[in-house]
């Protein structure tokens, strides 16, 4: 007759560790039951998992089975927990209100629990995943040097970078998980916010973002002169010698640079603004006191449009 005691378990463990999100890549997906723990709880009848009579409990025993395999392909877990889902709903379709006193009524509404859960909580879907990313503003929206790092204006351009790295094409698009599109988007381009904004790897989308008088517009105060407020004008994107880097100059050579700190991350925490805007002499002063060298910045900012005040700065790094 059927036991479920080793389902009951998991899903009980389920439901206490739901409630504590946790980074482990392998987060929640053990609470899925084995084959055999799956096949004690409906093996109801001898002889009765035949390819006419249970057709959805054979599905379910081959699903488990490539499940648990060593090594399962990047994927394939979610695969199969969506393929659960929807056997189980046509097993309820087929069998209609003879499904309420099923043998294996329980087993089902067990594992239909244990799936549901999974796909709310762990299994990656860019949709739901959007919505964790979600980041209200807290601090000022600009300080001197720039845009602060939990202000509105960082926060939108978190939100605009996010978008298009988990779009058509993303790394995320097959995960999993939840947390590995943390780990493919978010830590691979410096997207976690606040403090740990840097935007690496995505400076590129970053500084046409920055050109759009929609995002980035207003005063701002100069780091170097704090009674000296700049507006900010009308601007381009500009690139290093090397392309390896582009950001954003106005019209009066004002560097505009939202993926600045990718280069300092001991910076991250102490303050800084996470969107620069200001004069390579304001940069050069952000980071000296912080306590850091800015002799790669002649590297970073080798751009081809340079004024000669612009390449005096760059010349004494």
């Amino acid at each position: 007759m059927v036991d479920t005691t080793a389902i009951d378990n998991k899903l009980r463990r389920l439901r206490l560790e739901k409630r504590t999100p946790d980074n482990d890549l392998y987060y929640l997906f053990d609470t899925m039951p084995t084959l055999h723990e799956w096949q004690k709880a409906t093996s109801a009848k001898v002889g009765a998992r035949g390819v006419k009579s249970n057709p959805e409990l054979l599905a379910i025993d081959t699903e488990l089975t490539n499940y648990h395999l060593p090594h399962v392909a990047r994927g394939s877990r979610a695969s199969a927990i969506k393929r659960i889902a929807a056997t189980i709903a046509a097993w309820k379709t087929r069998r209609g209100h003879k499904a309420d006193t099923s043998l294996r009524h329980d087993a089902m509404e067990m594992l239909e629990e244990i799936v549901t859960t999974l796909r709310t909580h762990v299994v990656y879907d860019r949709d739901q995943w959007l919505m964790r990313q979600q980041f209200v503003a807290t601090g000022p929206d600009r300080i001197p040097g720039g845009f602060g790092e939990n202000g509105a204006t960082v926060q939108r351009l978190r939100k605009s970078l996010i978008e298009e790295l988990s779009g058509p094409g993303s790394a995320a698009r097959h995960n999993d998980s939840m947390n590995e599109a943390n780990g493919r988007i978010l830590d691979a381009y410096g997207l976690r916010p606040g403090r740990d904004f840097t935007g690496g790897a995505a400076c590129f989308s970053a500084a046409a973002w920055a050109t759009d008088p929609a995002n980035i517009r207003g005063d701002i105060d100069f780091y170097t002169r704090p009674d000296t407020t700049y507006t900010i004008g009308p601007a381009r994107v500009e690139r290093n010698s090397n392309d390896t880097h582009r950001y954003a100059l106005d019209n009066n050579d004002i560097i505009i640079d939202p993926t600045w700190r990718q280069f300092f991350p001991t910076l991250l925490g102490l303050g800084t603004p996470a969107i620069f805007v200001g004069t390579l002499e304001d940069l050069v002063a952000i980071i000296r006191n912080a306590r850091h060298s800015p002799a790669k910045l002649a590297t970073i900012y080798s751009g081809r449009t340079v004024t000669t005040a612009y390449a005096r700065c760059l010349n004494a790094l």
